[in-house]
């Protein structure tokens, strides 16, 4: 069993940027659609181990401060 949950969740944290955003494709920029997603799942799983919850909490800040004053 190859992929598992965990490897797969562990794949996923490897999109997460330096700025808390998630990218669509390795080493690529961080886009508030990619990071929604990737917090969709994560979300689901934070209560389970301590890096999940603090990309969580990267991946909201991000989101946070990309929001456009119109909410966008």
């Amino acid at each position: 069993a190859r992929n598992t949950r965990t490897s797969l969740l562990e794949q996923l944290l490897l999109y997460q940027n330096e700025d808390g955003g998630f990218a669509e494709l390795l080493n690529h920029s961080s886009t508030p659609s990619s990071t929604a997603l990737a917090l969709t799942v994560l979300s689901n799983y934070q209560e389970r181990q301590v890096d999940y919850q603090e990309a969580v909490q990267a991946g909201l800040s991000y989101l946070s401060e990309t929001q456009q004053p119109d909410g966008i």
